[in-house]
């Protein structure tokens, strides 16, 4: 399961493990710093380990998908 931040979003992922908003932290797709009030997963990163993964906005994480968000 993916590890997710912030604000519930009712989505499937919301099932996993609920971790810390990674304030200050670049997000992995905009590399804009994640702030307080941010939503987003963590994004597991295999060379320092999944438990260092790399945090990225919802929004940004679903562009990257392809998934339009209203």
């Amino acid at each position: 399961m993916m590890r997710w931040f912030g604000e519930n979003w009712g989505a499937p992922v919301c099932d996993g493990e609920h971790v810390e908003v990674p304030i200050e932290i670049p997000c992995g797709g905009c590399g804009k710093r994640i702030r307080e009030e941010s939503q987003g997963v963590i994004i597991p990163d295999y060379y320092w380990g999944y438990r260092k993964g790399n945090p990225w906005h919802l929004e940004c994480f679903l562009h990257e998908l392809g998934i339009e968000v209203l």
